[in-house]
């Protein structure tokens, strides 16, 4: 009877030890962590294919466990989160290339006329026309009457939300004439104009990041000025020889920009603001005024009682009288 509790005795303990060398085997195979405690992250953690499969297969709680530490380390090492790691790899490259494909390049409507093709024109017609477009339809019927009247320079500017339009159709419709955009405020009004068939870009006052976009777009930018300092700022820095002086009647008039032609021999002005039929040739008779720009011959009474009665001949009659009027004063 001894002897039977001793076997007994000595068959627990040998169990025990195995059970213990097995458990440290386990536990080194592991990493170092207890088989029970990778059980209980095993059950605690969200469900892996990987670590199910192989628990439900038998295998050993050390592998299953190191599925889940593949999944909650973000795909590093072992384990599935390489594979989507590599997914992801490759899909950038497909998305990348789908973007590039739906991306579309801006057209041009017409290379713009060169600045000393313009000038030439602007020069030779002596005034130019400041348009305010309130109707699409008016701009091609416009364009051509003031054609008619000899005035081939127009400057359509960006006072109604269809002047953009204006100068499209009008580049499109209206056979040779120097299409100008007018009270340009900013670059993408600069691309917006010359890509729809602008010449050159007019501004009531001077903004260097436009002027920069106008030598990018080979345009012939004429920006406003009033003052000495404005005048030397824009032809010493930014190299312009061509200027337009606005307001010209509220700032000395025909008065200012003769003084002017004495110190700034050099410098060329478009007077706007407050020219009339009566005194454009005051202006233009200036040896430094290569034109003048009014809207008397397209007033909004005028444009509209034409497109009223699609008779344009009184527009065709204003265009005239307003460039015999500037010429005379050469």
């Amino acid at each position: 009877e001894k002897k039977e509790k001793k076997k007994d005795k000595q068959d627990k303990k040998d169990k025990k030890d195995k059970k213990e060398k097995r458990e440290k085997k386990e536990k080194d195979d592991a990493g170092g962590e207890s088989p029970e405690n990778k059980r209980r992250k095993l059950e605690a953690s969200p469900s892996d294919p990987s670590a199910a499969a192989a628990l439900e297969v038998g295998g050993d709680v050390a592998e299953a466990a190191e599925a889940v530490d593949t999944s909650f380390s973000g795909g590093r090492g072992r384990g599935r989160g390489r594979g989507r790691g590599k997914a992801k790899a490759k899909a950038k490259p497909k998305a990348k290339a789908a973007a590039g494909g739906d991306k579309k390049e801006k057209t041009q409507l017409r290379v713009p006329a060169s600045a000393e093709e313009v000038l030439k024109r602007v020069t030779e017609c002596k005034v130019v026309p400041v348009i305010k477009v309130d109707d699409v339809a008016h701009a091609v019927p416009l364009g051509k009457a003031l054609k008619e009247g000899s005035v081939d320079v127009l400057e359509i500017t960006f006072r109604t939300a269809c002047a953009a339009e204006a100068i499209q159709e009008v580049c499109k419709g209206v056979d040779g004439v120097c299409v100008g955009a007018g009270t340009v405020l900013s670059p993408a009004q600069v691309d917006v104009a010359v890509d729809g068939g602008a010449d050159f870009i007019v501004s009531p006052g001077f903004d260097p990041a436009v002027a920069k976009r106008c030598r990018a777009r080979k345009v012939l930018y004429l920006p406003g000025v009033i003052t000495p300092s404005e005048v030397m700022m824009v032809s010493s820095k930014f190299k312009l020889k061509t200027l337009k002086f606005f307001p010209a009647s509220n700032f000395g008039g025909a008065g200012t920009l003769k003084s002017y032609s004495a110190v700034f021999p050099d410098i060329s002005f478009m007077p706007t603001g407050g020219i009339t039929e009566d005194n454009i040739g005051t202006f233009v008779g200036l040896p430094n005024v290569v034109a003048a720009g009014g809207s008397w011959f397209v007033s909004d009474p005028l444009v509209k009682k034409a497109a009223e009665s699609g008779d344009w001949s009184e527009v065709t009659s204003a265009a005239n009288k307003a460039s015999i009027a500037a010429k005379a004063g050469k």
